[in-house]
């Protein structure tokens, strides 16, 4: 199935939740999402632990006083290492991750092994990059230069400039957001066209979102209690129950879905 096959459905908010409960009715699939989630946890805290173990080892201001060149070399090295393990190891486990919940959508249980091997090949690893590359740069972006905003009038005593940069910064963000809406589909496209390329992928999202920016930001509000309470349960509601019905509903209310049902 190519992009440009895929149908465009617009299912109210109400009928995508509806539908994301019936399909995490289904045996097996809320414990195949549960057990995807943990995994990709897991190995992800563990991965970040390490780099951070790898850090705190090195002696870092009598190393800085004694040899500032081993000092810079050391810095290089550990920056490498941690390069290497979000863009070789993190990245492609949120795209196996994503597919698996994507399979969930379509009622199918993937194996948790796709959380390892999602790409299957060089190439499929070039396109998963790319995918988790355009989605994630423009947030990470926008967090760094909101970040600081905040810091750069942290230590001010004037109370106007803080709110200034308080209110610019949750301005640039509430922008960005909306923005990235147009690529809501994305994720959804590229496991049900896994031929396809990147840059049709974000074409045909765009086509598929278009003017329905806003109706998708506020979907994604409606879960703001779901969000407080998985705070609140330190992950544990989140990891049960928000998360997956989320991803699902969500992927269903972009309008990537083969489910005939929700025309009713």
């Amino acid at each position: 199935m190519t992009v440009d096959q895929q149908s465009t459905i617009k299912p109210t908010s109400r009928q995508c939740k509806r539908r994301a409960k019936a399909i995490l009715a289904l045996p097996g699939i809320r414990l195949n999402l549960i057990l995807c989630a943990l995994l990709y946890l897991t190995f992800f805290v563990g991965s970040l632990y390490m780099v951070e173990c790898a850090f705190s080892a090195v002696p870092w201001a009598e190393l800085y006083q004694t040899d500032v060149l081993m000092h810079v070399v050391w810095l290089i090295v550990l920056m490498a290492v941690e390069g290497c393990t979000v863009v070789f190891f993190l990245l492609p486990m949120v795209y196996g991750a994503t597919m698996i919940f994507q399979g969930a959508v379509m009622g199918r249980k993937e194996p948790l092994s796709l959380l390892f091997v999602a790409f299957g090949s060089a190439r499929n690893y070039r396109r998963a990059f790319g995918v988790m590359i355009r989605l994630l740069i423009l947030p990470a972006a926008t967090l760094g230069v909101c970040a600081l905003l905040v810091l750069a009038v942290k230590e001010t005593d004037r109370a106007w400039l803080m709110l200034l940069m308080l209110f610019i910064a949750a301005l640039l963000f509430l922008t960005v957001s909306l923005i990235c809406c147009r690529d809501d589909a994305v994720l959804a496209l590229a496991y049900r066209c896994p031929d396809a390329r990147v840059r049709d992928l974000f074409a045909a999202s765009h086509r598929q979102t278009k003017s329905a920016c806003l109706p998708l930001f506020r979907f994604k509000l409606s879960f703001l209690l779901w969000a407080l309470l998985s705070v609140a349960s330190l992950g544990l509601v989140m990891i049960l129950h928000a998360l997956p019905y989320f991803t699902i509903a969500h992927t269903l209310f972009t309008g990537v879905s083969d489910e005939p049902s929700l025309h009713e």
